[in-house]
Order: C-alpha cells, then sequence, then structure tokens
C-alpha cells in the first residue's frame, strides 16, 4: 500500500492509503509503528468528520478506488 494523503490533527498523523493491486482505499492513523487502518475516532479523541474534511476522500473515489472500513 502506498500513502496518498496525510494530515496532522491535535497531534496525531492520519493517512489515505492506497491498495493499487486492488483499487482499495483505507483510512488509516499512525501508531509510532506504521500506519494502521482498525482504529475508532471516538476512541482517540478525533471527531470523523475532521478527517474527512481535511482528507481527499472525493479524489481517492474519483480515481475509480472504494473505501474498505475494517
Amino acid at each position: 500500500m502506498r500513502v496518498y494523503d496525510t494530515v496532522e490533527i491535535n497531534g496525531r498523523k492520519f493517512a489515505i492509503l492506497l491498495d493499487d493491486e486492488n483499487k482499495r482505499a483505507y483510512e488509516a492513523i499512525w501508531s509510532g509503528n506504521g500506519w494502521e487502518t482498525d482504529f475508532s475516532c471516538p476512541a482517540v479523541g478525533i471527531d470523523s468528520f475532521d478527517i474527512a474534511g481535511m482528507l481527499d476522500f472525493e479524489g481517492v473515489q474519483k480515481m475509480g478506488y472504494t473505501f474498505y472500513w475494517i
């Protein structure tokens, strides 16, 4: 997977990761050891709408990727 877009909110790093082979996209959080896709926004104290407004979800979908929520 590759990192498409990143943002930092309240000291936490978030990203959209792309799986080019399967045309899937994932929302991820930086854990210190790598990107984790299995997380809960409320559990880390972030409003999911803040992330959605700052990362290019629409651009990813226009490129033909489908978001995969774990």
